[in-house]
């Protein structure tokens, strides 16, 4: 059905009330996410806090 529609390639899958629509992504999954969370991120020179610096449990001591 797919060949039929000249769809290859990756495709996003959205279901709307009984129905799912295919549509071709022009583009692959996550292109770019690495520049958009810089975008994002721009002018934040806060840096973040650690709120688990000093916590341990067992798993972490004895697992890693």
């Amino acid at each position: 059905m797919l060949d039929k529609c000249r769809i290859s390639g990756y495709v996003s899958l959205e279901i709307v009330e009984d129905m799912i629509n295919i549509k071709p992504l022009n583009k692959k999954p996550r292109e770019n996410w690495d520049l958009m969370f810089k975008e994002a991120n721009a002018g934040n020179e806060e840096i973040e806090e650690n709120y688990f610096e000093g916590v341990t449990n067992e798993f972490d001591i004895d697992e890693w």
